[in-house]
């Protein structure tokens, strides 16, 4: 994920130039979900992957207030990585790689 657009896993293989409104989440722990971060984007590019799909989406235009929020999104992100890590290094070396 960045400022500029997010890959993601999905279900369904959808077109590429499709407009669609994008809901992000952070999660934390206990699986307890922030409040939705709408942002209106582009399917830029699409590649088939075993069941599903892999797709790059590209943000439309944002506004003001969608460029703050998503400021703040990215900020809460940063600040939740180091934890997961920490988590993922607390692994043996045989469990990283199953």
């Amino acid at each position: 994920m960045s400022r500029g657009g997010v890959c993601a896993s999905v279900v369904t293989d959808l077109a590429v130039g499709t407009d669609v409104d994008l809901d992000l989440h952070l999660v934390f722990e206990d699986n307890l979900l922030s409040d939705a971060l709408r942002l209106p984007a582009r399917i830029v590019w699409s590649t088939s992957v075993d069941d599903g799909a892999q797709i790059g989406l590209a943000f439309r235009p944002l506004g003001p207030d969608q460029l703050r929020l998503l400021a703040v999104f990215m900020h809460d992100l940063d600040d939740e990585a180091p934890r997961a890590k920490r988590a993922l290094d607390e692994r043996s070396v045989d469990d990283r790689f199953d």
